[in-house]
């Protein structure tokens, strides 16, 4: 599928960016306000691009 790659590349570095921040989080070093919302809308996205895979494939 045409985009997938970036859409791909986009999605991992904010999974980084996300596992950073709780890294940091953890360590008491910031703060998170609705960590758990936005791990939650994460994942929903996620799955919705699991979903379109498999309806593409």
């Amino acid at each position: 599928m045409e985009g997938l790659d970036k859409v791909l590349s986009e999605l991992k570095a904010q999974g980084r960016n996300l596992n950073q921040l709780t890294t940091l989080a953890n360590m008491g070093k910031v703060t998170i306000l609705r960590g758990d919302a936005l791990a939650d809308k994460y994942e929903a996205i996620c799955g919705q691009l699991c979903h379109l895979l498999r309806e593409v494939n």
